[in-house]
């Protein structure tokens, strides 16, 4: 056979592979044939993965030059996948009168007049079966290796075991003497009623390193503290295995009271106190989050980086006084949604007017190109035929291609546009809904600000002084909020502390009419 134009997909696994002889195993092959290799497609990708760029662009690029392909060659084919989809991969060559090539098993899909190799695809789909099995036993395999290995002791196929313990010369999971003392520690200061930011700063103070060679972080104690393996119980895929425990029974459970305790108080404390919990407030000095920080007089409680937690990590931005901050966030959010925000919505009517508009439009373009399919198809099924000359299907085929293209293009700015009057509309509604629940009285801030707020960003100010009218105020931080999109700052000054200015940001301040433009908000 001559003339005839191919293109060819190697895969391998890992990084560690390599595809050079596949590649030379198909470059060979096409020579000895005649066979004009006109592009190749190359990854590295686990075969079970269903979706692989590189598969995704040789589909693509077949789809689009199916007059210019006859065949795909591959080397063997579990390099096409090692699941089920191998067949619908196949099915998509034939769709588009394209062939595979196989060459270990030396088959080819498609006969020369473009029918279907049925021995061919026969043994292809019982292969791609067997392929499929393969996998799933060695999925099974490698779970059940993984289970006997713990059953019996060993530290498993990770060498990421528990700070506390290590692995013998017989890959068994034993007991570290120098790091099970602090495990000891550990549970002995929470039973004492140290909480885990206190010993993760006591462990970083002695200078002990996490398991992963890192400083030690108040969840990363939490996390030992609640592992029951300390008391003997190794638990894996929900079952329960016996090793050698570095703490008593009785000091776990007791751990486990305190712990649950102090997280109830915790949770009385907090569920009305604090809006801004729970990593909501980011630092914009070293990314880390805000924590509501309570003193013990009750007096000057702040929001803090949670940097300062931590020896060699302070980022010394500013704190905030919680209750000022929370009250300027909330003015900002009542003085927008009862005003500017309630005159901004538009009307829904004709936003709805143009969706219909636009989905009508939508399904004739959808037609169009049905029926480009359709005559598409027709032209092959013409030209395969012997019932219409190669420059004659050409020049229909590239007509309707063309044709076809723009008719695409048209239906993604479709698409695009009732996406976005769809957001729109939605975008409306939820206005509209915290409107009235804000103008009621009757809803939870702390769930009502999670919604709407989508960024808030504390900054420390670099200058000197920055002066606001009518107050000359020093300024200390911004707080930057993200509300439905808009930005807006808070000015935080020290020399009156009683005042927050809110601005829409950003602005030109050198221009700014502080006059008509600033909202004071006194807190």
């Amino acid at each position: 056979m001559n003339n005839i134009k191919v293109v060819s997909y190697q895969r391998v696994s890992t990084d560690v592979q390599d595809y050079n002889r596949q590649i030379e195993d198909i470059t060979r092959y096409c020579k000895n044939n005649n066979y004009d290799l006109i592009k190749s497609f190359s990854e590295k990708e686990s075969g079970k993965n269903k979706i692989r760029p590189e598969l995704t662009n040789l589909l693509n690029y077949i789809s689009n030059n199916t007059n210019n392909i006859d065949y795909c060659i591959i080397s063997e084919l579990s390099r096409l996948g090692r699941t089920n989809e191998v067949i619908n991969t196949i099915e998509k060559f034939h769709d588009n009168k394209i062939g595979l090539i196989c060459l270990k098993e030396n088959l080819i899909t498609l006969n020369s007049d473009k029918t279907i190799n049925a021995t061919a695809n026969l043994l292809l789909t019982i292969m791609s079966g067997v392929n499929t099995a393969e996998l799933d036993t060695l999925k099974y395999r490698i779970k059940s290796g993984l289970r006997s290995s713990i059953l019996k002791g060993h530290a498993g196929g990770s060498s990421n075991y528990p700070f506390g313990y290590t692995k013998d010369s017989n890959k068994n999971l034993v007991i570290n003497p120098d790091e099970s003392i602090y495990i000891t520690k550990m549970f002995e200061l929470s039973l004492s009623g140290k909480g885990t930011p206190y010993i993760a700063k006591y462990l970083n103070n002695s200078e002990i390193k996490t398991r992963n060679n890192k400083i030690w972080r108040d969840a990363t104690v939490y996390g030992i503290l609640t592992n029951s393996i300390y008391k003997g119980e190794r638990k894996y895929k929900g079952e329960i295995y016996s090793i050698d425990a570095i703490i008593s029974n009785e000091l776990f459970d007791n751990v486990q009271n305190v712990l649950k305790n102090n997280s109830n108080k915790q949770g009385v404390n907090n569920k009305y106190e604090y809006l801004f919990d729970r990593q909501f407030i980011t630092c914009g000095v070293c990314g880390k989050f805000y924590f509501p920080h309570k003193r013990a007089n009750k007096k000057d409680n702040v929001y803090k980086c949670i940097s300062r937690r931590y020896a060699g990590e302070k980022c010394n931005n500013v704190g905030l006084n919680i209750s000022k901050l929370e009250d300027a966030v909330t003015r900002l959010i009542e003085f927008e949604y009862t005003h500017n925000i309630v005159k901004s919505i538009s009307n829904t009517e004709d936003l709805e007017t143009q969706l219909n508009l636009l989905e009508t439009e939508l399904k004739e373009n959808k037609l169009f190109i049905k029926k480009m399919e359709n005559k598409e198809n027709n032209l092959i099924d013409l030209f395969t035929d012997g019932n219409i000359t190669k420059d004659n299907f050409n020049l229909k085929i590239t007509k309707v291609k063309k044709d076809k293209t723009e008719i695409n293009n048209n239906l993604k700015n479709i698409e695009a546009k009732i996406k976005n009057i769809n957001k729109q509309i939605k975008h409306i509604t939820n206005k509209k809904n915290i409107n009235e629940l804000i103008k009621s009285g009757n809803y939870s801030k702390k769930e009502i600000y999670r919604e709407i707020i989508e960024v808030i960003k504390i900054l420390p100010f670099d200058n000197d002084t920055y002066h606001f009218k009518p107050y000359n105020c020093e300024v200390v931080a911004i707080v930057l909020l993200k509300i439905n999109g808009f930005v807006y700052k808070i000015i935080v000054g020290s020399m009156h502390p009683e005042a927050k200015i809110i601005l829409p940001y950003p602005r030109d301040e050198s221009n700014f009419d502080y006059n008509s433009n600033v909202r004071y908000i006194k807190i």
